[in-house]
């Protein structure tokens, strides 16, 4: 029952975040700041005009003990903001994977010599 509930809760969160895209997403209050008032943007997810509206906080990881922080770890510590999310997005063609998805994989049946 638990792994089912969390699957569930899971499903709804990503359903959520997939339909922000598709939404508009900046349509809600809680987003104030948008990336396209501050910067010129082309094809924009929601995703990038409204950074606010993800809740990056719940991703977080445990404290690093500061002897052993590195550099690395500076890259990711803050949420976005308006200024430094991406202003223009080119999403990649699905066109080789839905290609090999139709003619399956690969298949060698020679002898292993």
């Amino acid at each position: 029952r638990y792994v089912t509930a969390v699957c569930l809760y899971l499903g709804d969160i990503l359903v959520s975040f997939l339909n922000m895209d598709k939404t508009g997403g900046c349509g809600s209050d809680a987003c104030r700041l948008r990336t396209s008032d501050f910067y010129k943007t082309f094809n924009l997810p929601a995703r990038f005009d409204c950074p606010s509206l993800q809740d990056y906080e719940s991703v977080r990881r445990t404290p690093t003990n500061p002897f052993y922080a590195t550099t690395y770890d500076d890259y990711g510590r803050y949420s976005p903001t308006v200024h430094t999310v991406r202003t223009c997005f080119h999403g990649k063609p699905q066109r080789f994977g839905q290609e090999q998805y139709i003619r399956g994989m690969y298949r060698n049946n020679s002898l292993n010599m």
